[in-house]
């Protein structure tokens, strides 16, 4: 007893007690997130060599991203050793994402069979598909066999596959383009870090009026595509992507003019290898295509030749693909 205080103690804590001093300093984290480390150094099984101390004290500047350490001045050293290895910049993933309409069989052009993987090697995939009007159903399978992917419900059904890393994709595409067999709807790119995530969002808001006691009011409800991607390096450098799909479209209309939403989504964990490109298709819609025929020479003479061309309007079943290609992007520290 010391003081009025009672310390329940052993014998090398006490003798640390009675001659150690204690010390306090401010250590600035360059990339973890101060609160997450001090988490992790909280926990008993993690102490990394460092002794315990009932007198340490870690606190936490979130403001500034700091720890704040009180111990005897070699028990801080260590924490800060300690910090210093965990304060590593986690390794960034580049997400390029395709979104195109595809018309006629392109996609098996590209090596895409929907439902059948030829694929070598093992690659396990998991996941569910739901339709908020129509049932949901889930589905399995191993890309390095042919197995069924796609699960057909009601007014929606979703297949997936891997490409390798050899396939020139943008060029592929842009000749699709070119051809008049497709449209490359959008081509976003993203940069996230491992575990972190990242999304992609395209659309349209659907105005609509409303009555009440105070007036006409005008709301919006979205009718949007949403791509959410979290990536994972594993130790091997290869990646496991979480996939989260949501495609809204119009149904129709309340009486009162409200529009009504038909909701997909798909969700699903995928592991490729740096470089390869995952597909995700099976979305069917209808686009109007707009195109022209004509006599060849006849059609370029002079006032007369438009006698020999015919503007043309169709409406085309278009299947929406998908193609996600990760990217691990090396992050070199000085």
């Amino acid at each position: 007893e010391k003081h009025n205080v009672i310390f329940l103690t052993n014998h090398k804590d006490f003798q640390r007690l009675e001659k150690g001093k204690l010390t306090t300093e401010v250590m600035k984290l360059n990339y973890a997130e101060a609160e997450e480390l001090l988490t992790m150094l909280d926990k008993p099984e993690f102490d990394g060599g460092v002794e315990r101390s009932y007198r340490r004290s870690i606190g936490v500047d979130p403001r500034l991203n700091q720890l704040i350490i009180t111990d005897q001045q070699a028990e801080v050293t260590k924490i800060k050793q300690i910090v210093k290895k965990l304060d590593q910049p986690a390794k960034q993933v580049e997400i390029s994402a395709y979104i195109v309409a595809a018309f006629d069989d392109f996609a098996k052009e590209l090596g895409v069979n929907w439902g059948l993987s030829y694929k070598s090697g093992s690659q396990n995939i998991g996941g569910n598909i739901s339709d908020q009007q129509g049932g949901s159903g889930n589905f399995g399978g191993n890309l390095g066999s042919l197995t069924s992917l796609g699960v057909a419900i009601p007014n929606f059904s979703m297949a997936y596959m891997v490409l390798g890393s050899g396939l020139n994709l943008g060029l592929e595409l842009s000749a699709m383009q070119s051809g008049g067999r497709g449209e490359i709807i959008s081509n976003p790119i993203v940069l996230t870090t491992s575990r972190k995530s990242a999304y992609i969002k395209q659309g349209s808001e659907i105005a609509y009026s409303t009555s009440s006691n105070e007036g006409t009011n005008t709301q919006f409800k979205e009718a949007v595509m949403e791509l959410n991607v979290t990536p994972q390096i594993t130790p091997d450098d290869k990646i496991m992507i979480d996939i989260f799909i949501s495609k809204d479209e119009i149904a129709g209309y309340t009486d009162k003019g409200e529009p009504v939403i038909s909701k997909k989504e798909l969700k699903t964990q995928a592991i490729v290898t740096n470089g390869e490109t995952i597909v995700l298709g099976g979305i069917y819609e209808y686009e109007n295509v707009e195109g022209s025929q004509e006599v060849p020479f006849l059609s370029q003479l002079p006032f007369i030749g438009r006698l020999f061309k015919k503007e043309t309007q169709q409406r085309k079943k278009a299947e929406l693909l998908i193609f996600i290609s990760p990217r691990i992007v090396d992050t070199l520290i000085h």
